[in-house]
């Protein structure tokens, strides 16, 4: 009851505007709410950014306001050929081909802050297939905070450079799926998809070294 009663306030205030949650007193940007908990009652976070305002005694706290400019576009397509893997310690490199095969688009879990197996192994072989046929893929890291950065370490530079896969920075999962959903479902070249993946939409990534 509190969390809808929060929602209308909120909705109510000059500040609101865009995809946001209301909960547990919080005000959390749409594209970086994170359910982290499955049952407290203070289930989302609020990933890598601010939260944009509290709600006490009915009263909304304001910490961040964001303009908006331009006209509303509306798209009603989605691309649901977007596939996930989960990168383990045993995860099978014909699991990560079908993966491929089923979709346009990969998004990985990586280790770390970017890694994933090289070196001429199979999941190289499997990745250098799939980049000569144009498919795309993401690079992301399993960590809730702090983001991917490839660069870190040597493993997953190298496959970066050789490849020339996206990576996810400081965006969600979630926010990186639903992205590249809206994308594909209109834009399949490649350049174009990078362009606007690096594109930032409600807040949704701030650091990216892209050019």
């Amino acid at each position: 009851r509190t969390n809808l009663e929060d929602s209308i306030t909120y909705c109510l205030s000059e500040q609101a505007c865009g995809v946001r949650i209301v909960f547990g007193g919080k005000v959390i940007e749409g594209t970086r709410a994170k359910k982290t908990h499955s049952k407290s009652f203070n289930a989302f976070s609020s990933i890598n950014y601010p939260y944009l305002a509290t709600i006490i005694d009915g009263k909304v706290l304001d910490y961040a306001r964001n303009a908006v400019e331009g006209e509303v576009k509306f798209y009603d397509k989605l691309n649901p050929d977007v596939g996930l893997f989960k990168l383990i310690p045993a995860a099978k490199p014909k699991l990560l081909d079908y993966a491929y095969m089923l979709n346009d688009c990969v998004i990985i879990e990586s280790f770390g802050t970017g890694g994933i197996p090289s070196a001429g192994g199979e999941f190289d072989a499997v990745l250098s297939k799939w980049a000569a046929e144009g498919k795309i893929t993401v690079i992301c890291t399993q960590a809730e905070n702090g983001g991917s950065d490839m660069t870190v370490y040597k493993v997953g530079k190298g496959v970066k450079n050789r490849y020339g896969f996206l990576e996810s920075y400081d965006m969600t999962l979630e926010a990186v799926v639903a992205k590249l959903m809206w994308i594909t479902a209109f834009e399949k070249r490649k350049e174009e998809v990078k362009k606007l993946f690096y594109k930032t939409i409600n807040n949704d990534i701030l650091y990216f070294d892209e050019q």
